[in-house]
């Protein structure tokens, strides 16, 4: 994190808005933060702490009054911070909850709350308290602790930290690296091994609980039991129990077996016996039934007898059925005459009824003709007539059309009157529009003109978008250029992320490897040592040694407090050893191809500069805000030349616009000077047709006083004329409507005379049809009597009515004989059947009486006693069975789960011997070790990592003097092992810190401070905080250490990190170049000035 610019207003000693720009202090390097004790110094950090976390760096919170009892009412309080982070620009503002006054009202006053607001790179803005807490913590990987640990080093902590005891120290460290979970993870610790003891008695006396439940057998009590229960252990004797029982359980499934089979073999026997008396029980139904059959038998013979008689019937009814059969055909001759005779009588009444109609006909026509003739006579007479008519209308069309060519004059008049106003009217609107289209024409030349000249400026557009274009394309090209730079800076900046976080996993590899190669070796060497110890248990006095033969054993070997080490547990131990170490080299290899490629990236990235760009040697920390700042400058550029290119295009729109109206114009004059030719042609013209109307209109009314009178009134004459119009058209349109009246009865009289010489035709015709009807009516009533005498000939010679009735009777003859010969097939077939049955009887009533016979000594009382009787013993047997089973089940149900619990308990006890060996190692218990608790030892490996970076600095502020080391003075006592030595090279000595000078103890603390700013900012996952400010006393050193300290401090900022030192030492303002100088007003105002010399 970099700050670029911090604005605060009313806050803390600020009564009014101080601006600080970062950007002028150069990217790194030291500033001075100078001023007066009190001016407001440390203030600044606290601003910028205040802004990004809600707090001041003393963990002072926003609920606190923050605002400048300097302010005036009207200043707000508030703090904006605008600071990069991996290239990309953030902006904070924060403002705290104060009383200011209110705008409404006199004196009073109302609480302006707390707010806060992030603008991100991407343009969101986030004003939420708590959300804003989380993204900060999420941009900068630290917390509020840990940024003030990191970026600040206060005045005098670490010179407090320096010579403070381990005790002490640790409380530190505790807060610092938050190791309380190692104090948690002891107690934790033990209450397992707590736990795990509970257990352990638990188990023990479930595991003395088996022996109640287990289930004995009576025999086995007074074979075994009591003989062998004291000379073997529980394990033993239960499964000596559980071989006894499983054996009697094969014994008893053995002799159930054969009883099973025994009562099998009765059963078998008994299910004999019973079918026999069921047989027997048949064989008497069988001999029943038998006798009831022969009885049928005889009936169904007798029946058969009779069969003779019953042929006979069937030849009788069978020659009956021919005679029918023969007379069949007689009954369609009779039916066709039938017919016939029905046909005859149908078509003699249709002739009589045509007869009928025919003469009703000539009756009605003879009176239709009748009327016809007496009409013709009478239009005879009006015929006459019409002559008359014709000759009066003759002599009225003669008057009509008189008055017809008069008509015509006047409409004439009235036309060429009309016409002669209508070409004066149009000469006057064609000379009105010839004005109005030269007016037109003037003012479009006029602004045609404008036009003209307004184009000419439009012809510098084209050059100006090739030179736009040319210009656009370099900016591309370099725009295209500058991404690959970022990406391979980008890629650059990855690589270095991953080759320190391999670094990290190899040093923690290194670590891992270190503590399990320790933890394998003291494994080993606790083996081998108890195997010497396990050998000299088995040592007895006066009896010689297996490895030296010696008899006397003064000194024999122990076992150390673990003695359940086992060979696998130890190789097991050492084969992690060698897998981290093999880990550890693939890792060092990994780092190594890294950082190879880390520097072939660097070399491409500065040739791609130098070929692209012409610049060489940029430092690597400021290639990424090169980038950045061409970027955005080019950015920049290409919006202007982008700006420019839609001016141009707006001025290409308004060229063509003033094109298309330039054309127009033109269209629209050429238009017009047509319009007045055409206007000039149609005027010509009607000047012409109004001296022609004048002279027209002139001869029509010399006409019209030629034929009535002179100077005539032309109203007056054409209403009289109207008048005599309408009384000669009524009388013609009565005369033609008389005439046409008249020409319809000529024509109705003409039709007649056609008509009636037809009608007096059709009615001799249809008397003539009237004669031959009655004359085929005679034949056919012949023909009919003819037909009616055949029908009764035939009818007398026949046995039935119709050909119905005899067909109906050769159906019964038929159905009786087929009724006769069922009842003989039906009679035959149950006489085979009873035959049949008697013989099937018989032999069945045989096979009986024999398998009777052959199974006689069967006694089915016996056998029913002898099956009861196994049947009660397999019973016995199975109940004796199922509860040695029960009882087998149960203790084998016991043993699982006492060996199940035998095993839980030796984990048990495993573990418990673990526990106390890790929890005495914890606590520092371990005989012939140093006393050293887990949270201090890993207090101790911080601390180690602090001095490695605190020596590098110390060492070079020294002069290559002094080197900070643990003191290993007493340490085999409790609380120690964080405490400080200085060890000094050029006597070769080791001494307290305490007996250093002040400005050597000065430079111990920062050395310190720098030393655990390093590993915290590293703890926290490689973040970059690039700002760091020290508030450490400087006046306490001389020149000679002040120079030291600086040279010291200008390396550390060639690093990328921009360092502030805020103190009021005079040497250090001629010594640091750019400073931020805080100075007060009279009325205690703090004010801020950036000097650069």
């Amino acid at each position: 994190m970099r700050p670029l610019k911090l604005i605060v207003s009313a806050f803390k000693s600020y009564g009014g808005k101080e601006e600080i720009d970062f950007t002028k202090l150069g990217n790194d390097g030291i500033y001075l933060i100078a001023g007066k004790t009190g001016a407001g110094k440390t203030t600044i950090f606290d601003a910028i702490s205040y802004a990004l976390f809600g707090s001041l760096s003393d963990g002072t919170s926003e609920n606190m009054t923050l605002r400048s009892k300097y302010a005036k009412e009207d200043v707000p309080t508030f703090v904006e911070l605008t600071f990069s982070y991996k290239n990309k620009i953030y902006y904070i503002k924060r403002n705290p909850a104060y009383e200011r006054k209110s705008k409404r009202g006199k004196n009073k006053t109302t609480t302006e709350n707390a707010k806060v607001e992030l603008h991100l790179p991407d343009g969101k803005v986030l004003t939420k308290k708590d959300e804003v807490a989380k993204k900060i913590k999420d941009i900068l990987g630290v917390n509020e602790d840990q940024f003030g640990k990191i970026c600040m080093i206060a005045q005098g902590a670490f010179a407090k930290f320096l010579f403070a005891k381990t005790p002490e120290k640790e409380s530190i460290f505790r807060e610092i690296f938050k190791t309380t979970n190692y104090e948690t993870l002891e107690k934790k610790m033990k209450e397992k091994y707590k736990e795990v003891e509970d257990e352990d008695k638990l188990l023990t006396k479930q595991i003395k609980s088996f022996e109640e439940r287990v289930e004995c057998n009576k025999d086995f009590e007074s074979d075994f039991f009591e003989e062998n229960k004291k000379n073997i252990d529980f394990s033993e004797f239960l499964n000596e129990l559980i071989l006894f029982q499983e054996e009697k359980n094969k014994k008893l499934k053995s002799g159930i077996e054969d009883i099973e089979t025994n009562k099998k073999i009765v059963e078998k026997n008994l299910d004999i016996a019973k079918e026999i008396e069921i047989k027997k029980e048949k064989l008497e139904e069988l001999k029943k039934e038998k006798s009831e059959e022969e009885i049928n038998f005889e009936n169904y013979k007798k029946n058969l007898e009779k069969h003779a008689n019953e042929e006979n019937k069937i030849y009788e009814l069978n020659t009956r059925k021919e005679i029918i059969k023969n007379d069949l055909e007689k009954y369609s001759e009779l039916k066709n005459l039938e017919d016939e005779k029905s046909n005859l009588e149908k078509l003699v009444f249709e002739k009589e009824n045509k007869k009928d109609d025919l003469k009703n006909q000539i009756e009605l026509e003879s009176k239709k003709l009748e009327i016809l003739k007496e009409k013709k006579e009478s239009l005879e007479k009006s015929s006459r007539n019409i002559f008359k008519l014709e000759s009066q209308l003759k002599e009225l069309k003669n008057q009509i059309e008189k008055l017809e060519e008069l008509k015509k004059l006047f409409e004439d008049y009235c036309e060429k009157k009309e016409k002669k106003k209508n070409c004066e009217t149009e000469v006057q609107n064609l000379e009105k529009i010839s004005n109005e289209i030269l007016d037109k024409i003037e003012k479009n030349n006029e602004f045609l003109k404008n036009k003209e000249e307004e184009f000419t400026k439009f012809e510098t557009i084209e050059k100006n978008f090739a030179d736009f274009s040319l210009k656009k394309n370099k900016i591309s090209n370099d725009l295209k250029n500058l991404e690959n730079l970022k990406t391979l800076n980008s890629e650059i900046s990855k690589t270095s992320i991953e080759y320190n976080l391999k670094l990290k996993e190899f040093k923690e590899s290194q670590e891992s490897y270190e503590a399990q190669n320790k933890i394998s070796r003291n494994l080993r060497k606790i083996y081998n040592s108890n195997q010497a110890g396990f050998l000299a248990k088995t040592l007895i006095e006066n009896k010689p040694c297996p490895v030296c033969g010696s008899k006397v054993h003064p000194k024999p070997a122990f076992t150390l407090e673990i003695e359940n080490i086992n060979l696998e547990e130890v190789e097991e131990e050492e084969k992690k050893s060698k897998e981290i170490f093999l880990k550890m080299n693939e890792l060092s290899a990994n780092c190594g191809e890294i950082l190879k490629e880390i520097e072939v990236k660097k070399k491409n990235l500065q040739k791609n500069l130098r070929d692209f760009f012409e610049i060489e040697n940029i430092e690597k920390e400021k290639i990424g805000e090169w980038i950045v700042n061409k970027f955005s400058s080019l950015k920049d550029e290409m919006k202007k030349i982008d700006d420019l290119i839609e001016k141009e295009k707006d001025r290409e729109k308004e060229k063509e616009n003033c094109k298309k109206e330039i054309k127009l114009l033109k269209e629209e004059l050429e238009k017009l000077n047509s319009s007045q030719k055409l206007n000039l042609e149609k005027k010509t013209k009607a000047n012409s047709f109004k001296v022609e109307a004048d002279t027209n209109f002139k001869n029509v009314v010399l006409e019209i006083e030629k034929r009535i009178k002179k100077n005539f009134e032309f109203e007056t004459e054409k209403i009289e004329l109207l008048k005599r119009e309408k009384v000669l058209l009524k009388e013609k349109e009565e005369l033609q409507n008389f005439i046409k009246i008249e020409e319809q009865n000529n024509l109705e009289l003409k039709n007649l005379k056609e008509e009636i010489p037809k009608k007096e035709k059709e009615i001799e015709n249809k008397k003539s049809n009237v004669i031959e009807l009655e004359k085929e009516m005679t034949s056919m009533k012949t023909d009919l009597k003819n037909c009616k005498k055949e029908i009764e000939k035939i009818k007398n010679n026949l046995e039935f009515e119709n050909e119905e009735f005899a067909e109906d009777k050769i159906l019964e003859f038929e159905n009786e004989i087929f009724k006769i010969r069922k009842k003989i097939k039906d009679e035959k077939a149950q006489f085979d059947e009873s035959d049949k049955k008697l013989a099937l009887q018989e032999k069945e009533i045989f096979d009986l009486k024999k398998e009777i016979e052959k199974n006689k000594d069967f006694n089915i009382d016996f056998l029913s006693q002898e099956f009861e009787m196994l049947k009660n013993k397999l019973d016995s047997q199975t109940e004796i069975f199922q509860q040695n089973n029960s009882k087998l089940s149960i203790n084998q149900k016991i043993l699982r789960e006492y060996e199940e619990k035998l095993g839980q308990l030796k984990e048990v006890q495993r573990k418990n011997t673990l526990l106390k060996a890790l929890f005495d190692t914890i606590q520092g218990k371990i005989a012939g070790k140093d006393k050293i608790r887990f949270e201090t030892y890993v207090h101790i490996k911080y601390f180690e990592k602090i001095l490695f970076k605190a020596n590098k600095r110390f060492f070079a502020m020294s002069d290559g003097k002094y080197e900070l080391k643990r003191s290993e003075s007493a340490f085999r006592t409790a609380k120690i092992g964080l405490n400080l030595d200085v060890y000094d090279y050029h006597n070769g000595t080791v001494r307290e810190v305490s007996t250093l000078s002040g400005g050597e103890s000065f430079l111990a603390s920062l050395s310190l401070a720098l030393g655990f700013s390093d590993v915290v900012q590293e703890m926290s996952g490689g973040i970059q905080l690039e700002t760091l400010f020290i508030d450490e006393g400087f006046g306490t050193l001389d020149d000679t250490t002040l120079e030291q300290t600086m040279t010291a401090l200008k390396g550390l900022s060639t690093d990328g990190k921009l360092i502030g030192i805020i103190s009021h030492v005079n040497e250090l303002k001629e010594e640091i170049e750019k400073q931020i100088v805080i100075t007060k007003d009279s009325a205690g105002n703090s004010h801020v000035k950036i000097n650069i010399s």
